[in-house]
């Protein structure tokens, strides 16, 4: 069941966020320093296509504190950290 909780709350939707403005960005994507193939490949198309779109290229980056805007490509003990609810455990 909680679980299933963590699921229904990471669903519901979230305010619009401008990931670049003025072809600079604050975000960097990160990836899980154990990252799958697949999933180093979705960061790198994530980078490439951002950086088509805009102009700005976001760094890749397996050092994921909380010290700047996040993308999350894959599971890592960030992301399961930050989508942890107080008191509550994700596993």
């Amino acid at each position: 069941m909680k679980q299933l909780l963590c699921l229904l709350i990471l669903g519901l939707p979230l305010p619009a966020r401008t990931l670049v403005q003025n072809g600079r960005s604050a975000y960097s994507i990160c990836l899980a320093p154990e990252a799958s193939p697949s999933e180093q490949r979705g960061a790198n198309e994530l980078q490439r296509f951002v950086e088509e779109m805009s102009g700005a290229r976001l760094g890749i980056t397996t050092d994921c504190r909380a010290s700047r805007p996040l993308i999350f490509v894959g599971d890592s003990p960030a992301l399961r950290d930050r989508r942890r609810l107080p008191g509550e455990k994700c596993n």
